[in-house]
């Protein structure tokens, strides 16, 4: 029920604000795309493995970082070696191929809050363990008929709002593999 902005304090006012105080607050409009554009590309890649045969079933989605800077998603598990993906360049080769359909396919992304039972089943049938029975979880569905996500952040209103998409590395340590990537606008995106 809180809602957090991180800024900068301007003039005076020595950094905090009263009560009923009026504040003034703008919003870079162009950062904050941006930002939506590499999250929601986070949630996609989680799409894209699934359709790769790689779903959680295989690699579980733990966690990501989505900033301008660089962004990865982490997955708990490793590949076996024999399997057909477990070279890192043909996972990365496979992966850019299926973000290249999904951003083509220009699916329109939804998000809304749901009753803990709604939320379970469009999440495939599980929720994490930090959501209790008696809340409503904000689902957010990146591709339209894929799994939903619980998820408070900001995503595109369409995938194709991603533009391009690029896997930049994979790295597997310690049973984690994390998949490192970049869009355009980024500081890491490369043609």
């Amino acid at each position: 029920g809180t809602v957090r902005h991180v800024g900068r304090f301007e003039g005076g006012g020595g950094g905090a604000f009263e009560e009923g105080e009026k504040v003034t607050m703008t919003i870079d409009e162009a950062l904050r795309r941006l930002h939506a554009r590499i999250h929601s590309a986070g949630h996609a890649l989680d799409v894209a493995m699934i359709r790769v045969g790689l779903g959680p079933e295989v690699l579980t989605p733990t966690k990501g970082q989505h900033f301008p800077s660089g962004a990865y998603v982490e997955y708990d598990g490793k590949l076996d070696p024999g399997h057909e993906l477990a070279d890192k360049d043909a996972l990365m080769e496979r992966l850019n191929v299926e973000m290249a359909k999904l951003i083509a396919e220009n699916g329109a992304s939804s998000a809304a809050e749901m009753s803990y039972d709604e939320a379970k089943a469009s999440c495939g049938g599980s929720l994490p363990p930090y959501i209790s029975q008696d809340m409503r979880p904000r689902i957010v569905v990146i591709v339209p008929d894929t799994p939903g996500c619980p998820c408070g952040g900001t995503h595109v209103a369409n995938v194709g709002e991603i533009e391009k998409f690029k896997v930049t590395g994979v790295r597997v340590k310690k049973g984690v593999t994390r998949l490192s990537y970049a869009i355009p606008g980024m500081d890491t995106w490369e043609e």
